[in-house]
C-alpha cells in the first residue's frame, strides 16, 4: 500500500503543478504535464491471482484480490480522467474548441467528472458548429443534472442555439421553459430551506433509510457499553438540495460530527444508567447493613463466647478424666449417679451396723445391684466417650462461628466510612457524566447552528445563481421579442407596396 500511495502522490503533485501553470496562463507548460498524467499508469502493477496463489507469504484471498484490483482501477481512472478534463478546459481557455471537442470525444461515461466533461464537450461542439451534437448533449445535461449549475447553464445555451439555428418562436418557447425551470428551482429551494430551518434534529431531516442514525429509544446498558465510540458510516440524505450542499467537505464533516456526538451521548446515557443502578444498589445495601447492624447489636457475643468456652472446658475435663481413668461412672446419668450415691450410702450404713446381725443377704443384693450398674456404665463407656468428643467438636465449631460473626460485626461497624466514600465517588461520577452530557449538548447545538448558517449561505448562493439565470433568460426573451417585432415590421414594409397596388386595381 505504501508504494500505491507514493505513485498517487506523484500524480497529485503533477496535477497541482499543471493547475498552477494554467492559473498563470502558462498553457504550453501545463499541456505536456497533463498529457503525461493522462497516459501514465499511476499505480504499481498488481500481482496476479496466480502469483498470490503460489506465494507462501501472501494472505490475500480471491475476493480480497478482486476488490483491491477494482479499487486500483478506479483510482487510476480518476487520475487519468481528471487530467483529460483539465486538458479540455485548457483548450477552451485558449479558444481551441476543436481540440477540446476531440479531447473529450472518447471520455468515459461512468467517470466522476462526466458532468463537467459533457458540458465542455457540448459547449465545444456548439463553438465548432456541430449543432446537432451540441443540441443532443445540452438536452442530456438538462435531463441528467436538473439541479446542477451546469445543467442550468445548459438550458440557456440550448435556448440560444434554438434561436440561432431554428426559429424565434421555438427559441422563445425554449427560453420560457428555462424561465419555468428556474422559478421551479427557486420555489423548491425556498421550501427546502424553510423545512430545514424548522427541523429540531438535523439528522432526522430526510435521511436515507440505510443511513446510520441513533434511534430515539435507548438500548440496554450492556448494548450501549459495547457499542463502538466512533462509526465509519457517512451521513447521507434523500434531499436533493442537501445532497448538493453536502458536496462541501466542511458541511459534510459537521453532519458527521452530529452523528459522533449522538453516539457519545448514547454511551454517556448508558454510563448514567449504570451509575444510577450502582447508586440504588448502594442505597439498598446501606439499608440492609443498618438492619443487620441493629440485629447484631442485640446479640451479646462476649457472653455467648464465654458461655461456650466454659462449656467446652467442662466437657474437655470430663473427656480427659474418662480417657485417663477409663471408668464408666464418669459418664453416668443423673439417675445412675443417684443410684451410685445410694449404693455408697448403703455401704456406709452396713459398715456401721452391729456385727451380730445377719446382713449377708443384704450385702449380696447390694453387690449385685452395684455390679449390674457398673457393667452398664462400662458397656456404654465407648459410646459416651465418642458422643462427648463429638459434642466437644460441635462446641468448637459454634465457638469459631461466634468469633467470626463477632469479627464480621466489627468489620460491618467499621465499613460505614467505606460506604460513604463509595457513595461520594458515585455522586462525583454522576456529576462528571452530567457535565459531559451538558458539554456534548452544547457542542451539538453549536454544530447545528453552524450547519444552519452554512446551509443558509448555500441557499443564498444557489438563489443568486438561479436569479441570475432567470434574469438572463428574461433579457434573452426580451431580445427575442424585439427581434420578432423587427421581423414583423420588415415583413409589413415588404408587403405594404403590394397591398397598395391591389387597392389601386
Amino acid at each position: 500500500m505504501s508504494s500505491e500511495r507514493q505513485y498517487l502522490s506523484d500524480a497529485y503533485i503533477k496535477l497541482n503543478q499543471a493547475l498552477l501553470h494554467m492559473e498563470q496562463g502558462e498553457f504550453e507548460l501545463a499541456k505536456p504535464t497533463l498529457t503525461e498524467i493522462k497516459n501514465t499508469l499511476w499505480l504499481p502493477p498488481s500481482e496476479t491471482f496466480w502469483h498470490l496463489l503460489f506465494n507462501p507469504f501472501s494472505d490475500e484471498n480471491e475476493e480480497g484480490l478482486s476488490e483491491k484490483i477494482n479499487d486500483e482501477k478506479i483510482q487510476q481512472q480518476a487520475v487519468n480522467d481528471y487530467a483529460q478534463l483539465l486538458l479540455a478546459q485548457m483548450y477552451v481557455k485558449q479558444e481551441r474548441y476543436e481540440a477540446a471537442y476531440y479531447e473529450l470525444k472518447d471520455f468515459p461515461q461512468d467517470s466522476p467528472y462526466t458532468e463537467s466533461a459533457l458540458f465542455i464537450f457540448a459547449f465545444s461542439a456548439q463553438k465548432i458548429k456541430q449543432y446537432t451534437m451540441s443540441l443532443k448533449l445540452f438536452n442530456v445535461i438538462k435531463e441528467r443534472f436538473p439541479y446542477s449549475n451546469l445543467g442550468w447553464q445548459a438550458s440557456l445555451l440550448l435556448a440560444g442555439q434554438v434561436v440561432d439555428q431554428m426559429s424565434l418562436e421555438e427559441g422563445m418557447t425554449s427560453y420560457q421553459n428555462s424561465e419555468r425551470l428556474y422559478k421551479q428551482r427557486i420555489t423548491e429551494l425556498d421550501n427546502f430551506h424553510q423545512m430545514f430551518l424548522t427541523t429540531d434534529d438535523l439528522l432526522t431531516f430526510s435521511p436515507k433509510k440505510e443511513n446510520f442514525l441513533l434511534t430515539v429509544t435507548k438500548p440496554a446498558i450492556s448494548a450501549q457499553l459495547t457499542m463502538p465510540f466512533f462509526t465509519n458510516n457517512v451521513y447521507s440524505t434523500d434531499s436533493v438540495w442537501l445532497q448538493k450542499a453536502l458536496l462541501d467537505n466542511e458541511l459534510q464533516a459537521d453532519f458527521q460530527t452530529l452523528v459522533e456526538l449522538d453516539l457519545i451521548t448514547s454511551h454517556l446515557n448508558g454510563q448514567q444508567q449504570k451509575n444510577q443502578w450502582l447508586k440504588d444498589t448502594l442505597t439498598l445495601n446501606s439499608k440492609r447493613k443498618t438492619k443487620v447492624f441493629e440485629a447484631q447489636q442485640q446479640a451479646n457475643y462476649r457472653a455467648i463466647i464465654a458461655q461456650l468456652s466454659d462449656k467446652k472446658q467442662s466437657i474437655a475435663n470430663i473427656v480427659a478424666n474418662a480417657e485417663s481413668e477409663l471408668q464408666g461412672d464418669v459418664f453416668a446419668s443423673q439417675e445412675q449417679e443417684e443410684w451410685l450415691e445410694r449404693i455408697k450410702a448403703s455401704k456406709q450404713a452396713i459398715s456401721s451396723i452391729d456385727g451380730n446381725r445377719n446382713i449377708e443377704e443384704y450385702q449380696n443384693r447390694l453387690t449385685r445391684i452395684e455390679g449390674v450398674l457398673t457393667w452398664q456404665l462400662q458397656q456404654s463407656f465407648p459410646e459416651r466417650l465418642w458422643q462427648h468428643k463429638k459434642l466437644l467438636k460441635e462446641i468448637d465449631q459454634l465457638l469459631l462461628q461466634a468469633k467470626q460473626q463477632r469479627n464480621r460485626f466489627v468489620v460491618l461497624k467499621d465499613s460505614t466510612l467505606l460506604l460513604s466514600d463509595l457513595a461520594e465517588r458515585i455522586e462525583n461520577s454522576a456529576a462528571g457524566i452530567q457535565s459531559q452530557l451538558i458539554n456534548v449538548t452544547k457542542l451539538r447545538e453549536k454544530t447545528s447552528n453552524k450547519i444552519q448558517e452554512n446551509v443558509r449561505q448555500f441557499v443564498d448562493n444557489q438563489r443568486l445563481v438561479l436569479e441570475a439565470h432567470l434574469l438572463t433568460s428574461r433579457h434573452e426573451m426580451a431580445a427575442v421579442l424585439e427581434s420578432m417585432a423587427k421581423f414583423d415590421k420588415r415583413i409589413e414594409k415588404q408587403l405594404a407596396p403590394n397591398l397598395l397596388n391591389k387597392e389601386t386595381l
